[in-house]
């Protein structure tokens, strides 16, 4: 299944009318057991339809702009897009202006032999990111977590030819449809468990509800998902979907493949970007001289960025509510 750009932004127009957007807000918000939820939907209406708005703005210059803008463009563009993702989940958003910081936070002079797959940003107690964590996929206490560039980017299915020939990381497809998915063998080496043990722990670690069909152990392990009658792909961790190949991967097993690709790709455009405003001489170094084996796999990550961002916004809106409560995990 191919999902075109323009067919991503087709997809999200149908949030930007009042009458639709409210009439999703307060579907939202009642099933939130929001007091005055029909309230609350139109007061907010008009600021989740300007969130939309500018975001596509955003996007669609940060499509025509050179690669030495591209970061910024696109992560202040993605903001937008999350911004209204939070309205949907926090009909009071922005409570405080603590909420309005980045929420995360990397070194801002970088050391002379500087490099990129290294880095590390760290998660700080207020602000967007843990602010939208909290709210859109009930997951706390992340103030203080350690993250790095690597782990964050081999976590995007699109980037696994990169990493397959740098790094030699394994990428395994995962066949699908109908609401089913084959889940190779192989995975039981990954996760050292046997298959019982894997399924039981894939129940109480994704993030929908899942079951599984008898087997005899020889074949595939066969997983049945509540969401497979839908149109649009579904996020069903910890496979992520290649929109490029239309297939579900499981990317490189690390500390962050049960966070949700919203997640990782508002951490590497917020790094990204800061390395665009404020390391001016390393950025243009290596968009222009092209010195390093990190200047394709940010090329390549911008321009799936661009595409995958809004495949995604799109995507929690379809799917918000599959998202388990933290007490159901």
């Amino acid at each position: 299944m191919f999902f075109s750009s323009d067919r991503i932004w087709e997809k999200m127009l149908f949030f930007t009318s009042a009458e639709t957007a409210q009439h999703y807000l307060e579907s939202r918000y009642r099933l939130l057991n929001v007091t005055d939820a029909r309230k609350k939907s139109y007061e907010n209406c008009y600021p989740f339809i300007y969130y939309i708005e500018q975001g596509r703005n955003f996007f669609r210059q940060g499509d025509s702009a050179p690669i030495t803008i591209q970061p910024i463009l696109i992560f202040y563009g993605f903001v937008c897009l999350l911004k209204a993702c939070v309205l949907a989940a926090d009909p009071d958003y922005p409570r405080t202006t603590r909420v309005l910081a980045h929420g995360v936070s990397t070194r801002k002079k970088k050391k002379q032999n500087f490099m990129y797959f290294h880095d590390e940003m760290i998660v700080q107690k207020h602000g967007l990111f843990p602010h939208l964590a909290e709210m859109m996929f009930h997951m706390g206490h992340l103030a203080g977590k350690k993250i790095k560039i690597s782990d964050l980017l081999c976590q995007i299915p699109e980037l696994s030819h990169y990493f397959r020939q740098l790094k030699k990381m394994e990428y395994i497809p995962i066949k699908n449809g109908d609401g089913e998915f084959h889940l190779p063998l192989r995975l039981l080496d990954v996760f050292k468990m046997t298959g019982s043990r894997f399924q039981q722990y894939l129940r109480e670690k994704t993030n929908i509800p899942v079951r599984f069909a008898a087997e005899d152990g020889s074949g595939p392990i066969r997983c049945l998902v509540p969401a497979g009658g839908k149109d649009y792909p579904f996020e069903f961790l910890p496979f992520r979907y290649d929109i490029r190949r239309g297939q579900y991967v499981f990317c490189p097993w690390n500390g962050l493949s049960f966070f949700p690709e919203l997640m990782i790709h508002y951490l590497i455009l917020y790094h990204l970007s800061m390395i665009a405003r404020y390391e001016i001489e390393w950025w243009s170094e290596l968009v222009l001289q092209k010195t390093t084996a990190e200047y394709p796999v940010i090329v390549q990550y911008l321009q799936t960025a661009l595409q995958k961002c809004p495949f995604l916004i799109v995507q929690y809106f379809h799917y918000q509510d599959d998202w388990k409560k933290p007490e159901q995990k």
